[in-house]
């Protein structure tokens, strides 16, 4: 963790500036009885069976100026592309995303496994076969 912290702190310092910042960094231990108790009453869609623990990592931040954008949002990804090649070069990256974590910019349903997201398909094809929900639901992510 210490190592995401300075990735944060190095990439927040140029941005400090921007009107109305508001940067956080938050962290989320997922632990194995967590992962466990996931896995009860048939099965584990997001492929986390059987792993962890695990620490989520949710950088936050928010800014009042739309001309500030590109600048933040670089640094925000900055953050993420670095804290991963850090946590892979320690063996300790896993492709699971948590989807209230997420950017628009990540493929959260990749982390879940292919079978774990047939079955998701499938369930939403068999109750919703219209994709009403997958049409009103606003957002970004979408089970295709």
């Amino acid at each position: 963790m210490a190592d995401m912290v300075a990735i944060y702190m190095d990439e927040i310092e140029p941005i400090k500036n921007v009107t109305g910042i508001g940067p956080s960094i938050i962290f989320q231990l997922i632990t194995t009885d967590m992962t466990d108790h996931f896995s009860k009453n048939g099965g584990n869609a997001l492929g986390l069976a059987g792993q962890g623990p695990l620490n989520l990592i949710n950088v936050d931040i928010s800014w009042s100026d739309a001309s500030d954008d590109d600048r933040v949002l670089a640094a925000a990804q900055n953050i993420v592309d670095r804290s991963v090649a850090v946590a892979r070069t320690k063996a300790l990256d896993h492709p699971y995303l948590y989807q209230n974590y997420a950017s628009y910019q990540q493929d959260v349903f990749a982390g879940y496994g292919a079978d774990n997201l047939a079955k998701l398909r499938s369930i939403s094809t068999k109750y919703d076969p219209q994709r009403v929900w997958q049409k009103l639901q606003p957002g970004y992510f979408k089970l295709g």
